[in-house]
């Protein structure tokens, strides 16, 4: 697998937020107002308040991962519980991009279903971001 660490860690932001482009606040939908959450309600993190929140930021569920032109796509994933535990983003070239918690962003192929990563010495547990739930796209 083609993976490439692309920052170095941080705790700025986690991520919900790097697949929303920002790369300085952490984002979760913390009932005790302790992190930045864009839409209501805070506390719930269920998929379908992932998915308004993305949608109040112009995105839209799409089917697939597939590059299209004039489009950026942002990938969800879920636990058993059908609660939130990861998101991704594609870049321009059709890869994609994710934080790993509070280490580093890395590049990588689309993933359906996570897994340990080895990069050089280090390996990323990855496993515990659970399963593809939803795919969401935005027009650029």
């Amino acid at each position: 697998m083609n993976i490439a660490i692309t920052s170095p860690c941080s705790e700025d932001y986690n991520c919900i937020a790097w697949a929303a482009e920002d790369n300085e606040t952490w984002w979760w939908p913390n009932s005790f107002g302790l992190t930045y959450w864009p839409f209501y309600p805070a506390g719930d993190t269920s998929l379908q308040n992932f998915i308004n929140a993305y949608t109040a930021l112009g995105y839209e569920i799409c089917q697939d991962a597939t590059l299209e032109s004039g489009f950026k796509k942002v990938a969800l994933y879920i636990d058993d519980s059908n609660q939130v535990t990861h998101a991704a983003r594609q870049l321009d070239n059709g890869e994609w991009t994710s934080k790993l918690g509070r280490l580093y962003d890395i590049k990588h192929p689309f993933i359906e279903v996570w897994q340990d990563i080895a990069y050089g010495d280090q390996v990323f547990t990855t496993a515990i971001y659970g399963k593809l739930a939803a795919i969401l796209r935005k027009q650029i």
